[in-house]
């Protein structure tokens, strides 16, 4: 095992697993991207099995996280949307939500494309009966590679941790 100490990134030799979940926290799973011109790099739906988790990155994740605790998640939403700064961003995130939304229900009951005030009406509404299943896309400099790549490596070995 290499020396991770003095790395950007997480600390591989810090990694550990447990065997319950903390009252009151939700798991997150995580995702790391390099690059910051692609949406599905902010917003991407995955699916495994019957399970549908809608990956957000910041600040994004942040935002949608608190679903059923703002008041003004429109202006919130879109404000966070401008600062990514991609054109395509609104509706990739709004067809993604909506598609999301399908998925749990397994009839295609929105629209590919949706307007804003849906898309948090949606959020609101799945947050409120514990179906909405949040990922988190973490954006990392390029620099903090080895320190992943040793996360992974330290997860690989140990049995309890599941790596896709």
């Amino acid at each position: 095992m290499g020396d991770y100490e003095n790395l950007p990134g997480p600390n591989p030799s810090t990694l550990e697993t447990v065997d319950y979940v903390p009252e009151g926290i939700m798991p997150v799973a995580l995702r790391v991207t390099y690059s910051t011109d692609s949406v599905t790099d902010y917003v991407n739906l995955k699916r495994s099995g019957r399970q549908c988790t809608l990956e957000l990155g910041d600040p994004l994740f942040g935002i949608v996280r608190k679903a059923g605790e703002i008041n003004d998640l429109i202006g919130e939403l879109t404000d966070a949307l401008a600062a990514i700064g991609l054109g395509s961003i609104v509706s990739h995130f709004s067809s993604a939500v909506a598609e999301y939304f399908n998925s749990l229900l397994h009839v295609p009951a929105l629209p590919g494309t949706i307007g804003l005030s849906t898309v948090v009406y949606v959020l609101k509404k799945m947050y409120d009966a514990d179906l909405l299943m949040l990922g988190y896309i973490h954006q990392a400099p390029i620099e903090e590679l080895p320190s992943w790549l040793g996360l992974l490596d330290e997860a690989d070995r140990n049995p309890e941790i599941t790596l896709d």
